[in-house]
């Protein structure tokens, strides 16, 4: 938990406070708890976009006996359907098929899938960016000071800059992964049937 920690620590140093020596002390600390909540808050927006780390695609969940295909909502922050047809949604726990109105599913399922993961095991451009972000919420809600509040959103800035070069490094992503960019490629497409 050393990275949670120092995470706490930079949130608590925006407000003029002591950092913490272990992740024990922050349950004693009025400051360190707010921080706690307010990083806890933030990493859950942050996950919630949906990062090449914590996405899965074409994950297959099948049906138990019963028909129904438990999810974990603790761990699962965005889940949709693969095949963009279907409509699925989680609800009480359970993928539920909003076209049909039920639970009951009678065979498994493709969906996409966007995780929570701990703070420790989140790659480290994410995890500045995650706690550059949070403390300067954190620093806002608890202070308000603007001076110091502008000088945080540089760094924010700058954090998300390293995070959108680390997610484009790791994504290998080309222009082909794009439909509506393809599509402007693709020469046999042809929307307005121009003779040819």
């Amino acid at each position: 938990m050393k990275k949670y920690l120092d995470a706490i620590n930079i949130m608590l140093q925006t407000i003029g406070e002591r950092p913490l020596e272990t992740i024990e002390q922050v349950s004693d600390s009025y400051e360190a708890t707010i921080a706690d909540s307010v990083l806890e808050e933030v990493k859950l927006e942050v996950l919630a976009q949906g990062w090449r780390f914590n996405t899965d695609y074409n994950w297959k969940m099948s049906p138990d006996t019963s028909g129904y295909i438990a999810v974990a909502s603790n761990n699962i922050l965005v889940i949709d359907p693969t095949d963009r047809r279907q409509d699925y949604i989680l609800k009480d726990s359970k993928l539920y098929d909003r076209g049909n109105q039920t639970y009951k599913f009678t065979s498994p399922v493709a969906c996409d899938i966007t995780w929570n993961v701990e703070f420790d095991d989140i790659p480290y451009p994410v995890q500045y960016y995650i706690t550059i972000r949070a403390a300067r919420k954190y620093q806002a809600r608890f202070i308000g000071d603007p001076t110091q509040h502008n000088y945080t959103l540089q760094d924010e800035m700058d954090a998300k800059r390293t995070l959108m070069m680390y997610e484009s490094d790791t994504g290998d992503y080309s222009i082909f992964d794009s439909y509506s960019s393809f599509k402007v490629i693709d020469r046999r497409f042809n929307p307005l049937s121009i003779g040819g």
